[in-house]
């Protein structure tokens, strides 16, 4: 399956296929089909534009085959440039988030589109922070954007690269002539229709093609070396293979080996918030973040520890309580609030003014005036329990309650009472 997945991770171009025709889609879902499913620790729960928010962090997630535009068809769902480009942008106008991660599981795609969503993912480093994690395939397309982030890192599992570009030609004329089928195409224009399935491939037509391919080999290795600050002979010498993390980060492709709970939750930290640390810690005890690893880097600063989260939550806990309790007695022993104890209460408890603006309502409130018990009248029910000695209970007799002997000889014999009526 490794194998399967190494062969479709190459970029896609459509440049020897017909727009539309059902060799397109049967070769696009093709590679959806070998394509991994993103591993995620995290419940899908997304804003509103499509990324998820862990505290400050937005995370992208970048998964399957890729094309220039988000479709769903019979085939299945194929992630498009276009949407993350648009998630980016949202995330960047966010005021909520503070930095960017973009979570990559992905053997390639097209390159229609990737150039430019590579352009303004590194044009977006100089508004936020950008961060791409391997999770656990970068190949292709799906390197050419992780490497567009100022920072990457991978999995222990990962495999990263494949930075070449090939196309596709299918050759049907066969096929169909055995099936009995000839093609007739009509055109105009000597290069309508070079590349068609029907023929064989020109010799005109497939050094046409490989310029093309050739120009975008460039862009790709220009890119990558630009953004990796690497040399452009260095990304070219890797002649499109594919590496697993030491090799990666040996030769500059990953700055880091570790997992994506443990990057969002350093963000997190370093940037104002956390992230949930009940999805962070299953992983990071078996991740690639041990504290003894030799291939972790610490240029976004220390790990944090599920100690130190546990730690950091009680703390900021109790500081959240003492501070409650604090501001409740204040308003609650102001001098205007004498009289007007509701009024301070309501106060203190519903709203997150301070004591100063607190006694200014106040002092402006009236005070309440003692309430008089106006003489209620009493049933016959209440009648008969105070002739045989109902004992008085609860914070409003307005006397000590009856010793428990006296009350259950008068429950008795009210019971008695209702069985002797109950036989006449």
């Amino acid at each position: 399956m490794r194998d399967q997945n190494l062969k479709a991770a190459d970029t896609l171009l459509a440049l020897a296929l017909m727009p539309g025709t059902a060799v397109e889609g049967d070769l696009l879902h093709a590679i959806s089909a070998s394509g991994p499913a993103a591993y995620m620790t995290a419940p899908p729960k997304r804003q509103s534009a499509g990324y998820r928010l862990e505290g400050p962090v937005a995370v992208i997630e970048i998964f399957g085959p890729l094309v220039h535009r988000t479709t769903l068809d019979w085939g299945g769902w194929t992630q498009g440039y276009q949407d993350i480009a648009t998630q980016l942008s949202a995330a960047l106008a966010d005021s909520a988030v503070k930095v960017i991660v973009l979570s990559i599981d992905s053997p390639g795609g097209m390159a229609d589109g990737c150039a430019q969503l590579a352009e303004q993912i590194a044009a977006a480093r100089g508004i936020k922070p950008i961060h791409a994690c391997v999770n656990d395939l970068a190949a292709s397309a799906g390197y050419w954007i992780a490497a567009a982030a100022e920072k990457v890192s991978a999995t222990k599992t990962s495999r990263v690269g494949s930075i070449g570009v090939r196309a596709l030609h299918i050759d049907m004329s066969g096929a169909l002539e055995q099936a009995g089928y000839r093609v007739t195409e009509i055109f105009a224009g000597d290069h309508k229709v070079d590349g068609t399935p029907y023929a064989p491939l020109s010799d005109e037509a497939r050094a046409a093609f490989q310029a093309s391919i050739d120009y975008t080999y460039r862009l790709f290795i220009s890119s990558v070396a630009t953004n990796r600050n690497l040399g452009r002979d260095v990304i070219a010498g890797t002649q499109a293979a594919v590496f697993d993390p030491p090799e990666a980060k040996k030769i500059g492709l990953i700055d880091a080996i570790e997992d994506p709970d443990t990057v969002i939750a350093r963000l997190a930290n370093r940037y104002g918030g956390r992230a949930n640390p009940q999805r962070a810690a299953p992983r990071a005890s078996r991740s690639s973040t041990m504290s003894d690893d030799p291939n972790r880097y610490q240029a976004d600063g220390p790990i944090i520890t599920q100690a130190q989260l546990d730690a950091a939550r009680a703390e900021g806990r109790e500081s959240g309580l003492k501070e409650g309790r604090d501001r409740l007695s204040a308003v609650l022993n102001l001098p205007e609030a004498e009289g007007r104890e509701a009024q301070a209460k309501a106060l203190a408890l519903t709203t997150d003014l301070d004591p100063a603006a607190c006694a200014g309502i106040l002092s402006a409130a009236p005070k309440a005036e003692a309430a008089q018990a106006a003489p209620a009248q009493q049933s016959e029910f209440a009648a008969h329990m105070a002739a045989i000695g109902n004992p008085q209970i609860g914070p409003d007799s307005g006397q000590a309650s009856q010793s428990p002997d006296a009350g259950a000889r008068a429950w008795g014999y009210a019971f008695a009472q209702q069985q002797s009526a109950l036989k006449q």
